[in-house]
């Protein structure tokens, strides 16, 4: 059995299914569009810059420049100027988002317990720790 096709299979099969939840679950924000960048902002306490963003979600500089003014035009973000660096910001979520935040944890449970179900605390730790290993070996930084 060639193991890391299947993992892959699985990994990609996974992701999807969660993704097709949160998108789900945003959607009744109208934030569909831009689901995966507000996670990523609630995961990373809702201070960022755009350069960290992109380490995380697949998108490029411009597209992702392009949904963070949807954002800030809808009220869910700000923009600041870096103090040392004149080109880069600082993205900040709003009081608006950070509402959005605390309604969306209710359905962000129901999905980790459906995700997790007959999966105890250890064995998510365990597939987390193997993630991350994963993740670190496959990072670009290394050389195959």
């Amino acid at each position: 059995m060639d193991i890391i096709k299947d993992i892959s299979l699985q990994l990609t099969a996974a992701n999807a299914a969660l993704h097709r939840h949160f998108k789900s679950a945003f959607s009744q924000y109208d934030l569909a569009e831009h689901y995966l960048i507000m996670l990523t902002l609630f995961r990373m306490d809702g201070t960022t810059t755009p350069s960290e963003l992109l380490k995380y979600v697949t998108a490029s500089l411009p597209d992702l420049m392009s949904s963070l003014s949807d954002l800030k035009t809808a009220g869910y973000i700000e923009l600041a100027q870096v103090y040392n660096d004149r080109d880069e910001q600082t993205i900040y979520l709003t009081g608006k988002a950070e509402v959005i935040e605390r309604s969306l944890n209710a359905a962000v449970k129901e999905i980790a317990q459906a995700a997790f179900a007959g999966i105890d605390e250890d064995e998510q730790f365990n597939l987390w720790i193997n993630l991350v290993r994963l993740n670190h070996n496959l990072s670009p930084s290394r050389e195959y």
